[in-house]
Order: structure tokens, then sequence, then C-alpha cells
């Protein structure tokens, strides 16, 4: 028992040392930790569903999922353990908060756009209501961006 207390003070160094170690993020690996607790969930519900339930476009949709976190996981494997473990906590935190904001803003755009209709029924086939001009949805924007990853270094 003395033995182990006196380890104690060692294990407690080198696990401040650690720490001290972690750097916050930056704007490339703060993305990548979004799209990565972005894409688990999905590809996971993918997984989930029963096959009758799923089609070609949900398949391919999934498949890029799947290319895509390798990719981001690739980028970010020899990084984690030096990136500040908020990071992540917080990736996770704004994509849940993110896909909220997003439905509902879609939300009051669909009953804006409906209000716009019954005031001018021409704008049920120009769609105009429905750009991102009229309703703009900054969440939306944020969870699209992991559908290219053109930002995400070689």
């Amino acid at each position: 028992m003395k033995k182990k207390l006196c380890l104690l003070p060692f294990v407690l160094a080198s696990l401040a040392a650690t720490s001290a170690f972690s750097r916050p993020a930056s704007d490339t690996e703060a993305r990548a930790a979004y799209c990565e607790a972005l894409l688990q969930p999905q590809i996971e519900m993918h997984k989930s569903l029963p096959a009758v339930a799923k089609d070609a476009a949900m398949d391919a949709q999934n498949a890029q999922a799947i290319a895509h976190l390798k990719r981001i996981s690739a980028y970010l494997a020899p990084r984690r353990s030096s990136i500040d473990a908020s990071t992540f906590t917080q990736a996770q935190e704004r994509y849940k908060a993110d896909i909220r904001e997003s439905t509902q803003v879609s939300k009051a755009c669909h009953k804006k756009c409906m209000a716009d209709v019954m005031a001018d029924p021409s704008k049920l086939q120009s769609g105009s209501c429905r750009k991102p001009t009229n309703c703009a949805n900054p969440a939306e924007d944020r969870l699209n961006q992991c559908h290219s990853l053109g930002w995400l270094p070689n």
C-alpha cells in the first residue's frame, strides 16, 4: 500500500503533463470534429434501417458518408491526442444544436412560404420563397459543410 501511494505523485504528474500538452483545435480540426460527430450517428441510423426502408439514393448517400468519415478520421487520428478534448464534446453539442436550429428555421421558412403562396399563387411555381436569400439557415449551412470535404487537407 505504501509503495502504491509513493507512485501516486508520479502518475498524477504524468497525467498533468499529458493534459498540459493539449492545445486548442485549429479551425479545420474543429470542423473535422464537428463532421465526425455528425456523420457517425447518420451512418449508424442507416445501418439500423430495415432493407425495405432503404433505396439506392439512401445507400449512395450512406456510402459517401462512410467515405467522408474515414477521411476525417484519418485526418484526426494523428492529431486527436494533442487536441483539447473539449473540442470533441463541443462538436457533439454544436451539431445537435444545429439540427434543432435548422429544423426550426426550415419550419418557419415553410410557414412563410405557405403564407407567400396564399397571397400570390404564382410563387408556388417559382419556388422563390424557398431560395436561401429569402430564408437564410446558417445552421443548415454548417451541417451541409460535411457533404463536401474540399476544406479538409489531403
